[in-house]
């Protein structure tokens, strides 16, 4: 099973930081620019960004992808 999670364009702003947190089999989808991000203890995931001001850490995880829209 893969879930997916989605984050609108209309509902991120500039100062907003994600944490996200032993996520497993998972896509995450941030729209819009956002300050950064941060995935702990997950596994199989795959991130997909629009914009980050600041930065994307990874700690503890394995197998992630990240893909940056233009």
């Amino acid at each position: 099973m893969n879930d997916s999670i989605t984050f609108p364009a209309e509902e991120v702003n500039f100062g907003m930081t994600f944490g996200i947190f032993n996520c497993k089999d998972t896509t995450v989808t941030v729209m819009g620019k956002c300050k950064s991000i941060l995935l702990e203890g997950c596994k199989k995931v795959t991130l997909i960004v629009d914009k980050v001001v600041s930065q994307v850490e990874v700690l503890n995880c394995g197998v992630v992808k990240i893909k940056a829209l233009n």
